[in-house]
């Protein structure tokens, strides 16, 4: 994972988030994040958002993608959604809007939506978490929000280059 430096120091992340990955983690999770100065979990309290990433960074050193797939997973259960997003279109619609309710600061990156079908939307992605993380976010939200009993297909495009590898933004193409 390419190590993730913010630009800006204020930038924080709501501690229902952090507390989410750390379920996922379990007591490990815990003890990194305490290592990067991460303590008294709280979910209405604000955590500077580079101890998180650097967290991140040190869990995906020993775990793996897998791991961060599933964290990623793990923060769609915890994101509160409105009422009104309550189909996989508006869900997708609304990431960046959500982002920016469990983020504070400048920095955070945005999601941008297209619609390139009947049943195909391509998201466009800035934040500074891992592609990993943020593809398993996505893979999460779009079968909790699929029409039933449709399975939706997550790819991760190549072009433009991914996050991980140096590019500004990750591209995944959801489709159902």
């Amino acid at each position: 994972m390419k190590d993730r430096k913010i630009v800006d120091p204020d930038l924080e992340t709501n501690g229902a988030i952090i507390k989410a990955l750390v379920e996922e983690m379990k007591g490990i999770g815990l003890r990194v994040l305490e290592r990067h100065g991460i303590t008294d979990l709280s979910d209405s309290r604000w955590y500077p958002m580079q101890a998180v990433l650097d967290s991140i960074a040190e869990i995906a050193e020993y775990s793996g993608q897998a791991t961060l797939n599933a964290l990623g997973r793990r923060v769609v259960e915890v994101v509160k959604f409105p009422a009104h997003v309550n189909s996989l279109d508006s869900a997708l619609a609304s990431l960046d809007s959500m982002s920016r309710q469990v983020h504070r600061g400048s920095g955070v990156g945005y999601w941008s939506y297209e619609s390139t079908g009947a049943q195909s939307r391509r998201l466009t992605c800035s934040s500074p978490f891992p592609c990993d993380l943020t593809f398993g976010l996505v893979q999460a939200l779009s079968e909790v929000r699929a029409p039933g009993g449709v399975k939706p297909v997550v790819t991760h495009e190549t072009d433009p280059p991914c996050r991980d590898t140096g590019g500004r933004s990750c591209c995944y193409r959801v489709e159902w």
